[in-house]
């Protein structure tokens, strides 16, 4: 069964009735490049003026005349699920996520040796 993903995003720029729901397959990364699960993702005021078209010269990165990649979001966190060939070595993007509630938890698990990435508190 192939494994897929959810989304939102759109082939131009504009207002939110442009976005719309994605569901696609999981892609292979090439090989510089890294596949991150998303577990975590927020919406930005960076997003929300990219896709306004604002200010005009912010849309030589995403897209000139509209979205390259069609997925809309820059604020993630996640898990490092593969990678590309040419990455030999690449340094865990997050290694935990805790509850606010498990706060204290969290910054002791911080102060030990086993820590090897981020630690989020959500």
């Amino acid at each position: 069964m192939e494994r897929t993903f959810s989304a939102s995003g759109g082939s131009q720029y504009g207002g939110l009735g442009v976005l719309k729901p994605i569901a696609d397959a999981v892609p292979s990364p090439s090989a510089n490049q890294v596949l991150i699960r998303i577990r975590a993702s927020g919406v930005s005021r960076a997003d929300h003026l990219t896709q306004a078209r604002q200010p005009k010269f912010a849309r030589l990165y995403p897209g000139a005349k509209k979205p390259r990649a069609g997925l809309s979001g820059t604020c993630l966190s996640g898990d490092a699920t593969s990678l590309g060939n040419d990455l030999k070595e690449v340094l865990a993007l997050m290694d935990r996520m805790y509850p606010f509630a498990d706060l204290v938890k969290a910054h002791r698990y911080v102060e030990t040796d086993r820590k090897r990435g981020n630690v989020v508190v959500a």
